[in-house]
């Protein structure tokens, strides 16, 4: 289909986004991206891009027209316009990769906190064992959950303390491991008791993160001093209390997680979000040759120079539809498909 122009490159790749979402927000970005609705934004742009090379080189062919200043001015004009448009596209990309890949979240706190506990009951199934007995998570469960309309990729890691079992010793280094990795971080303190030596070795580790502090256990009787908790951690938290035991703060977490996926963006525009890294990239380097332009018109150069870098953004934007991009790049792309076994 690619192939013969029926579709262009990013439609065709949102065919793999199709088969492999895991959300309805998921679904409707890609289904969105087969519809053109993404494609048409980038051929839009293309379109005025040749508009202003058009106008440029009519004043270079035609000197004698004293067309020149007017053909700098519109240009300066709609390349701005263009950038800024690009701009707002770019902004979109954080939430598009989450809801093709997944939004990877560590949930991290010390043995018996209610780590698994939570985990089931983001996943409302029995997915992880929990008992009273400290360890009993000795590695890391990664399962995926759909928190309004968001693909959650969880880790349920093991607690973290010191042990004289080697697995779980080798749980709680892939435990420590993901709090550098995630995408957002989820820690568990138990409300019902005080802070443990194992909580203090969490708060060294989690020293100038950002995430969510879950004060767990909120239908028992609160001992710990969360004052003294906020002054220890340093960092971008927000705090909420929770019960797994009777769903107490739960709704108002899976709230604040869409909140944070979406930060200002338009949920109902899912189908012109940028969700891969290639459409990123191009767009990042076509807003850079743009840039240039400006600055090069700013300087007063001739006409010649500013076709350059126009041209070059227009042949950037191409590559995220196919028109302009490499045979090596088109291979690469499908090879992600799997055609039989």
């Amino acid at each position: 289909a690619f192939l013969n122009g029926r579709l262009d490159l990013s439609q065709a790749q949102s065919v793999m986004d199709i088969i492999k979402a895991r959300t309805d927000a998921s679904l409707r970005m890609a289904a969105g991206h087969l519809q053109g609705k993404f494609s048409d934004e980038i051929k839009a742009m293309r379109h005025d891009i040749l508009e202003v090379i058009a106008h440029l080189e009519a004043s270079i062919d035609f000197p004698e027209d004293d067309i020149e200043a007017v053909a700098k001015d519109e240009a300066s004009a709609k390349v701005t316009n263009i950038k800024n448009r690009i701009e707002e596209m770019l902004s979109t990309f954080n939430t598009g990769r989450i809801l093709r890949d997944g939004l990877v979240t560590a949930i991290i706190g010390k043995p018996n906190v209610g780590k698994s506990s939570l985990l089931n009951t983001l996943l409302r199934e029995d997915r992880a064992i929990v008992t009273d007995i400290p360890g009993t998570t000795r590695d890391s469960l990664e399962e995926y959950a759909n928190i309004g309309g968001v693909p959650l990729k969880i880790i349920d890691t093991a607690g973290i303390r010191e042990t004289e079992d080697k697995v779980e010793q080798i749980g709680v280094e892939k435990s420590m491991s993901y709090v550098q990795k995630a995408d957002l971080i989820l820690a568990l303190f138990d409300t019902s008791s005080d802070l443990t030596k194992e909580d203090e070795e969490i708060i060294n580790l989690l020293q100038g993160k950002e995430g969510i502090v879950l004060l767990t256990k909120n239908d028992l009787s609160c001992v710990l001093d969360i004052e003294d908790l906020k002054q220890r951690l340093q960092g971008n938290f927000k705090y909420m209390q929770i019960s797994t035991f009777n769903n107490d703060g739960i709704k108002e977490l899976e709230q604040e997680i869409v909140n944070r996926v979406y930060s200002g963006t338009v949920k109902q525009a899912e189908g012109i979000f940028v969700n891969n890294v290639r459409q990123a990239n191009a767009l990042k380097e076509a807003q850079k040759y743009l840039e240039d332009c400006l600055n090069t018109i700013e300087m007063d150069m001739a006409e010649d120079f500013i076709v350059i870098d126009i041209r070059s953004a227009w042949e950037k934007l191409g590559e995220i539809t196919g028109d302009t991009v490499d045979e090596d790049i088109i291979d690469q792309i499908f090879s992600q498909f799997c055609i039989g076994k």
